[in-house]
């Protein structure tokens, strides 16, 4: 009893330590503290333990990592794809980011501006249509919004 009690102390303070730098979605703080090598009985109670105390909240870490996300000049498919990395349920995940149609279309136009020295080389307009769709792809754009500005 005593060293699971050592250990469960050991792992909250591995939690803490982790949440004070940044904050965590549940699965992250799980996927690191199995790395550490605690027991899936210990990494659920402090789980549990941290969500009660409020330090753990999906949540919150949801909604704050899409907004920095967002910030970013990303789109919607990679700003989903970054947060379900982290772990982030994809319920929580599209309950939570801030994109509309007309944002996203927004950013996708001004990533585009800022590679118009690159894009202006391009002579063969299918070319550059094809370039254009590549880079804003990669970039998480939705494709009905590259296409809307691909037919503008």
């Amino acid at each position: 009893m005593k060293k699971t009690l050592d250990e469960f102390d050991a792992a909250m303070k591995k939690s803490a330590n982790m949440l004070s730098k940044r904050m965590h979605s549940s699965a992250e703080v799980g996927h690191k503290l199995r790395r550490s090598g605690y027991s899936g009985e210990i990494i659920t109670k402090v789980i549990t333990e941290l969500c009660k105390l409020a330090y753990l909240d999906d949540a919150r870490f949801a909604s704050g990592y899409a907004a920095e996300l967002s910030k970013k000049g990303i789109g919607r498919n990679l700003v989903l794809k970054k947060m379900m990395e982290r772990g982030v349920p994809k319920e929580l995940c599209e309950a939570n980011l801030p994109f509309d149609k007309d944002i996203e279309k927004e950013k996708a136009l001004s990533f585009l501006d800022s590679k118009k020295k690159l894009l202006l080389r391009e002579q063969n307009k299918l070319k550059l249509k094809g370039k254009i769709f590549r880079m804003l792809s990669a970039k998480g754009f939705r494709s009905d919004i590259i296409s809307e500005i691909l037919s503008e």
